[in-house]
């Protein structure tokens, strides 16, 4: 009866576990998207044949990078029918942040390996993460920073040894941003600060990422490519200690 439920189980759960998306960081998805925007889906679509894929019209509340678009398209099904484990419907009238690239027949489209959030969810913590995505957003509007990159960077090991040495610190801010500027072969040339902690704190996050040795599979020149670097603050609860994370 055990083995019987296990399968039972494994066979209806598998088509839902089987889309694996990595919890892509805010930083990854705003450089590798061509559009993102605050927007109000407005109409659905249903597929054209057995594409996997649907328009879908939007009103934009707030553009943060690209073109002005009426229309986009979603990465499912929007008919009913069976689609596949990564399946994305989307109904009319929500509202959600869009990180949208442009696919190979030249449409902006997003699944859900993208990153988009929905808004207006419930919960402090799913409020204060709208508000803050909504934030660092504006912010980077403002600096003008809304460079593209396909590139895929990844720092060896990451950052977590460095960031132990603040661990118990107190901060006002709850984010920090830095765009990193590469030399030839994955050498960081400059850091700069587009939004920080306070003078101290960040220039030894500075240094630290300076120092910093990165990695690209699929790099031939690095040389003038850009990135974001971005830490998070996250202020002490009961017996645990605050800490600065690269990871939102």
């Amino acid at each position: 009866m055990t083995k019987f439920l296990i399968i039972f189980i494994s066979f209806f759960a598998s088509p839902i576990l089987a889309c694996d998306c990595s919890d892509i960081k805010f930083a990854d998805k705003f450089m590798q998207s061509d559009f993102v925007a605050k927007a109000r889906i407005i109409k659905v679509y249903p597929n054209k044949n057995d594409q996997e894929i649907y328009k879908v019209d939007i009103l934009i509340i707030d553009l943060f990078k690209g073109e002005k678009l009426k229309s986009v398209y979603i990465e499912g099904r929007s008919d009913g029918k069976k689609g596949s484990s990564c399946n994305t419907v989307i109904p009319k009238n929500t509202e959600l942040i869009i990180y949208a690239s442009k696919n190979g027949n030249n449409q902006f489209s997003f699944g859900s390996c993208s990153g988009y959030l929905i808004l207006n969810g419930e919960g402090k913590f799913r409020q204060d993460k709208e508000k803050m995505e909504l934030e660092m957003l504006t912010l980077l509007r403002v600096k003008d920073i809304n460079f593209t990159t396909k590139i895929q960077f990844g720092k060896k090991m990451g950052f977590s040894a460095e960031l132990k040495k603040f661990k118990g610190i107190e901060l006002s801010k709850s984010y920090a941003i830095y765009e990193l500027t590469f030399g030839a072969d994955l050498a960081v040339k400059s850091v700069s600060q587009i939004s920080g902690f306070g003078h101290d704190i960040d220039n030894e996050l500075v240094k630290i990422v300076e120092k910093s040795t990165w990695v690209s599979s699929h790099v031939k020149s690095s040389d003038g490519s850009k990135i974001l670097v971005i830490f998070y603050f996250y202020p002490g609860e009961k017996k645990n200690a605050s800490f600065i994370s690269e990871y939102n």
